[in-house]
């Protein structure tokens, strides 16, 4: 090949209509504003994450941080500064920042075994960790669940975020959810007043999908499933999962 084809940009865009991350490394490099870089970025993170749910029986034994490093490997090819641990108030599992360095995201990646768990994230996520400009504070708390239906436990955290956000030991103040049009049922955006600067702030809440326990001849045979498959568990230590005789209710 001698040289690249003489092509209009208009043509261009058109040819990479349909990959979102073709598509959005052209536009993240065009945008101007915060709200810009949020919404292209969101963008991507769901294709990422939409990746590792195409494949969920590799990322079984995965643990937080390997899922999350998963992520942080996926965003940094598609052009992000995305990192994993990086100081803020706290070591935050994921950060990302994009062409005005002060333009940044964190995301608090949690197991969702109990919604404790992902209480606990919550917390870190609104309560401690810090963005370099408090005028960007946009994050996301991400649900790795490994329990069936992800919507069901994701709106179950949802109804007690607010009251979390109610807790006269957390008070975080004009607290309301909003469905998420980008990840139908499994996200959805929180708002409320920061509980440091007073100024908005808006967390997004993602579950991602990670449940395998195939039912065909050889997942039932498998010795990988066989456990899975005796006692109805995905995780035979964790009280929350379903068993043969019903489903404990979960606690806080």
């Amino acid at each position: 090949m001698n040289g690249l084809p003489n092509v209009s940009f208009e043509d261009f865009m058109l040819m990479v209509k349909d990959n979102p991350v073709h598509r959005n490394m052209v536009r993240q490099h065009l945008v101007k504003t915060y709200d810009e870089f949020i919404e292209i970025f969101s963008e991507i993170l769901d294709y990422a994450i939409t990746r590792l749910e195409e494949n969920p029986q590799h990322h079984q034994n995965d643990n937080e941080d390997a899922l999350t490093e998963k992520l942080v490997t996926s965003l940094k090819m598609a052009g992000y500064d995305a990192t994993h641990g990086t100081a803020g108030g706290g070591s935050k599992d994921l950060t990302v920042k994009w062409k005005n360095p002060q333009w940044t995201w964190i995301g608090e990646a949690k197991k969702y075994k109990s919604l404790n768990d992902v209480r606990e994230g919550f917390l870190q996520l609104t309560t401690r960790y810090r963005t370099a400009n408090p005028l960007y504070t946009r994050g996301a708390l991400i649900a790795y669940t490994f329990r069936p239906k992800a919507a069901a436990l994701l709106k179950e955290w949802m109804d007690e975020a607010a009251n979390v956000a109610k807790d006269t030991n957390v008070l975080l103040d004009n607290f309301r959810v909003e469905d998420c049009s980008l990840r139908p049922q499994l996200a959805y955006n929180s708002f409320h007043d920061h509980v440091a600067t007073g100024l908005p702030c808006q967390i997004r809440h993602i579950a991602v999908a990670l449940y395998h326990l195939p039912k065909d001849k050889s997942g039932r045979s498998a010795k990988k499933y066989k456990q899975k498959n005796d006692t109805g568990l995905t995780d035979p230590s964790d009280p929350l999962q379903p068993t043969r005789v019903g489903r404990k209710k979960a606690s806080v």
